[in-house]
């Protein structure tokens, strides 16, 4: 019995030197927080009540709450706070347009919004000297919309990479604020200003919470049949995030009717589109994407701008690009009054117009490309074609220079990015130009040392 006692006593101890350091470190970054808001010496002129109730109003950056949801995993959860956590503290912000000095957004929900919140209030909060407060006490408002702004974008962010829609569900998420009832400041009126907060410093607690709930948005599926086969595809939907409401909600894509059939009478209706998984997977695979989002994320933009090149037989290609850059095509039917995206073709692959041209180029056929590695991107990322000026020009004539660009800025993105002993332990580019020489014939050696005439050079 007196063992466990011990351990109680100790916890006890533990858990007020916990909150002690805890305070204590609260309090500098108030110091801190009021020397660039109001200047040297305006963490004295707080009294210290207010210093203390501002404390126990300290935020807590986030609260995850989630539906009675099976499929809802605990691990993702602790993901989600993981990194919408991280994401806060990153992210820097200035208190004042004339002072350099940066907080982090976990340390202004944290510290600096309780701090508005109390000393900015006269009617509530009097005390001398409390006007050096009133400049900051207007931005507050557009401070807050920073954070809130930055909570609810991670947290899209976060769950869109962990949801694969190919299961047929996604992760969604809202956000919302969380405040006690002593927030209603016209309950205490009557009371005096010095009664009133130590009224609501003797509240257990009342700190403010920014909730994120997660929950499971469905996808739906529908079944196209044509030569004789049944082909089942996922409808394509999109995060709409509006800036002014905070609110995020889930859409269908959808293509104008127009660009599929140019005369029709129905220009202006929209017709949904449905992605079959192994168009997905193709993305992936092509493209080197780790998750579903990274592959199917941009193709809402990329719907709404793009001409599609029609096939025939209510066939299309619709452009597939990264970064304004093309780097394919998606294969598409028109059936049952929808899109239906079948797969995806790399730029280099020969159903597509520059697959043709570098297959008339070189004569490399499918199982070719797939040897050479150039019916990929993690394959010309790996290879030396961005030193190569020989390859450059066969990938140039044959329409692809949009992958050199594409392949050049996903390089310099990883050079910034990574450490540099991680970019010493990085294996030597695969040599393409040595592999096609071998791999074609005489023939082909010969027109591949073929160089372009001075004034192309200059075009380029």
């Amino acid at each position: 019995m007196s063992k466990k006692k011990k351990k109680t006593r100790a916890s006890i101890a533990d858990q007020k030197l916990w909150q002690a350091q805890g305070m204590n470190d609260f309090m500098h970054k108030l110091k801190h927080i009021c020397d660039i808001v109001a200047g040297e010496g305006a963490f004295n002129v707080i009294p210290p009540e207010y210093k203390m109730l501002i404390y126990r109003y300290r935020g807590v950056p986030v609260k995850i709450t989630h539906s009675e949801d099976q499929r809802i995993q605990q691990q993702d959860l602790k993901i989600i706070k993981r990194f919408i956590n991280m994401s806060v503290a990153q992210c820097t912000i200035k208190l004042r347009d004339d002072d350099e000095r940066e907080i982090s957004l976990y340390d202004f929900f944290y510290v600096a919004d309780p701090l508005m919140a109390v000393a900015c209030k006269k009617k509530y909060y009097p005390f001398e000297g409390q006007e050096i407060f009133e400049e900051i006490g207007k931005r507050r408002g557009h401070l807050n919309r920073l954070y809130k702004l930055m909570l609810e974008k991670s947290a899209i962010l976060v769950c869109e990479y962990l949801s694969d829609c190919r299961k047929g569900w996604v992760y969604t998420c809202r956000t919302d604020t969380e405040m006690d009832d002593w927030f209603d400041l016209e309950h205490y009126d009557g009371l005096s200003q010095r009664s009133m907060a130590l009224r609501m410093l003797q509240k257990s607690d009342f700190r403010m919470h920014q909730i994120v709930n997660i929950g499971i948005h469905e996808i739906e599926t529908h079944a196209f049949r044509f030569h004789n086969e049944t082909h089942s595809g996922i409808k394509l939907e999109a995060w709409l995030f509006d800036t002014d409401t905070f609110k995020n909600e889930i859409l269908p894509v959808e293509m104008p009717l127009d660009k599929i059939v140019p005369d029709t009478r129905f220009g202006k209706l929209k017709v949904p589109v449905y992605i079959q998984i192994h168009a997905i997977n193709r993305l992936m695979e092509r493209l080197g994407a780790k998750i579903p989002a990274q592959a199917i994320g941009p193709l809402s933009e990329i719907i709404d701008n793009f001409e599609i090149i029609p096939l025939g037989n209510k066939k299309f290609l619709i452009p597939y690009c990264l970064d304004g850059l093309k780097c394919g095509y998606l294969l598409a039917d028109f059936i049952d009054a929808c899109i239906f995206i079948r797969t995806f073709l790399f730029l280099t692959n020969n159903g597509t117009p520059e697959g043709k041209k570098l297959e008339e180029q070189t004569r490399l056929m499918k199982e070719d490309k797939q040897y050479l590695q150039i019916d990929n991107l993690s394959g010309l990322l790996q290879s030396d074609l961005l030193t190569d000026k020989m390859t450059q020009s066969i990938f140039e004539n044959a329409g692809c220079e949009s992958l050199i660009e594409l392949c050049r800025r996903i390089k310099e993105n990883q050079a910034r990015s990574q450490p540099e002993e991680k970019k010493k332990k990085q294996a030597s580019p695969t040599k393409l130009s040595d592999l096609l020489a071998r791999y074609l014939s005489s023939e082909h050696t010969k027109m591949m040392s073929w160089q372009p005439p001075e004034e192309s050079e200059t075009a380029l």
